[in-house]
């Protein structure tokens, strides 16, 4: 399932794999060329995909690797 993502999708799967989690906001500083809209949805395609789980922590969104897969 790997060999499926984009180029984008994958540079963020490396960014949530060397964390332990990851806010939205961490994710829209680090890849602030992609626009908001299109980050959210290629990270929507990455959580369909059970590579990593959106959840909440505190007011934010955070994001962080399935333990399955890693």
């Amino acid at each position: 399932m790997r060999k499926t993502l984009t180029g984008t999708q994958l540079q963020i799967l490396q960014c949530l794999e060397s964390h332990s989690e990851v806010s939205i906001e961490k994710l829209q500083d680090r890849f602030s060329f992609i626009p908001d809209r299109e980050l959210y949805y290629r990270l929507e395609q990455i959580v369909l995909m059970i590579f990593v789980i959106r959840g909440l922590k505190g007011n934010g969104v955070i994001y962080t690797l399935n333990s399955d897969y890693s």
